[in-house]
């Protein structure tokens, strides 16, 4: 192999290299990142794996625990109940209207005052 000499100021050789030397500390630094960011996401991984278990156990005991409800049917008449009472409850729109005219006569004759 043959070896050529390349004849360089010191002022841009020392440029050079201080340029090299930055590009290296830049380059170390990003694969340092690199294994910092590998180790978090392990670490991500697995809480989310840990999360994922957890779920499946919580929703495992959720269904046992809906099991031991009583049955649906008997929810539904309970529920028919409360719907009738609420039907009951409910106001005409002519009530609506004429509570609205009492209260606009009564703000009348307050600012008249």
């Amino acid at each position: 192999m043959e070896t050529r000499h390349v004849k360089i100021e010191y002022d841009s050789g020392l440029t050079s290299k201080k340029e090299l030397l930055s590009s290296e500390i830049n380059l170390l630094n990003i694969v340092r990142r690199l294994k910092n960011y590998r180790v978090l996401r392990r670490k991500e991984m697995a809480s989310k794996n840990s999360l994922n278990r957890e779920m499946k156990a919580l929703r495992t005991k959720f269904g046992l625990l809906e099991a031991s409800f009583p049955n649906q049917k008997e929810l539904k008449v309970k529920d028919d109940k409360r719907k009738n009472k609420v039907k009951k409850g409910k106001v005409s729109k002519a009530d609506v209207h004429d509570e609205l005219d009492e209260i606009r006569k009564k703000l009348e004759r307050l600012e008249g005052k």
